[in-house]
């Protein structure tokens, strides 16, 4: 499995990015929790393609939607997020069930 984190758009106080996990494997995903640090405070998340908190506004869980729950071998599946935040620095431990990608 891969996962890659995409800033897709930044302004003033604010950006867009997405997360594609990628399956590689010999065997299906049955379910996925991707989680990750911002690196800097963030708030005013609004998720698509996932269910995502980040509750302290640094630690960030997203877990799949009923519908993209499954990724079978050579498939992939993506969720994205808006987000206030002084800093759109990719964070550096991003795991996909409790995997590091």
């Amino acid at each position: 499995m891969t996962c890659t984190y995409t800033i897709q758009n930044v302004w003033f106080g604010g950006f867009t990015a997405d997360i594609k996990i990628a399956n590689n494997g010999p065997t299906p995903i049955n379910g996925w929790t991707v989680r990750w640090t911002f690196n800097e405070y963030t708030t005013d998340i609004s998720a698509w393609q996932s269910s995502l908190s980040a509750p302290d506004g640094l630690h960030a869980t997203a877990t799949n939607a009923s519908y993209n729950a499954a990724i079978p071998s050579g498939y992939a599946t993506s969720f994205g997020w808006s987000g206030r935040s002084a800093s759109t620095s990719v964070p550096t431990d991003l795991t996909v069930n409790g995997v590091a990608c």
